[in-house]
């Protein structure tokens, strides 16, 4: 089963329903006059944990935090990555990207 969505602007949301759980893989390009650099995460998507131990409570979010590094970005790229709250570090810039999930209950 192969789907695929592209998203070119903000905000970047999905919505969908259903149930388990299963790999998300998300591909993220970091876009400049040059080359792209993607940025993959396999974002696990968990809809059976449970909370304090009842396998019938579901929290309501999760939020995962997963950090991009570029090493000798070219100046424009640098330039993107401070401006979105980028690091600036001696050989390298790191980014920090928050995905939040969040499941609504339906019984």
């Amino acid at each position: 089963y192969k789907f695929s969505l592209e998203f070119k602007s903000t905000p970047f949301y999905i919505k969908e329903t259903g149930y388990a759980g299963f790999h998300l893989p998300i591909e993220i390009f970091f876009k400049t006059r040059k080359d792209p650099k993607k940025f993959r995460i396999e974002y696990d998507l968990d809809l059976h944990t449970n909370v304090d131990g009842h396998p019938y409570r579901q929290k309501e979010s999760y939020v995962r935090k997963y950090r991009c590094t570029f090493y000798n970005p070219d100046p424009e790229l640098r330039q993107k990555i401070l401006a979105a709250g980028g690091v600036s570090k001696l050989f390298f810039l790191s980014l920090t990207l928050s995905i939040c999930s969040r499941h609504e209950n339906y019984s």
